[in-house]
């Protein structure tokens, strides 16, 4: 198991910094699992923390202030987009996915 920290930067009702995990072809904000805790606030970024499968795939999402998106993930991907990241995601075998990695 490991942890997975996320500081969630919003400006203008947009979230533009955060983390999610990959589970059945979708990428679900940290803070949107039942068992994510609150840890308070870090530079201004609401920071939450949970507990996955170390096979879980964890990605970082980041919107810059000129609108350009990147996505990095824990399995080395890397997208210029929102959008590139969810089509991977939507396209990924759902049996290497979060909830059916066997832990």
């Amino acid at each position: 198991m490991k942890m997975v920290l996320s500081d969630e930067i919003e400006i203008e009702s947009a979230l533009i910094y955060y983390a999610a995990i990959l589970v059945g072809g979708h990428w679900i904000r940290a803070s949107d699992f039942p068992n994510a805790r609150y840890f308070g606030k870090h530079d201004g970024a609401k920071r939450y923390y949970l507990i996955v499968p170390d096979c879980a795939i964890i990605a970082r999402f980041r919107r810059a202030n000129n609108e350009k998106e990147i996505v990095t993930a824990s399995n080395g991907m890397k997208w210029h987009s929102f959008a590139e990241a969810n089509r991977w995601a939507a396209e990924y075998s759902p049996n290497s996915a979060f909830l059916d990695c066997g832990d």
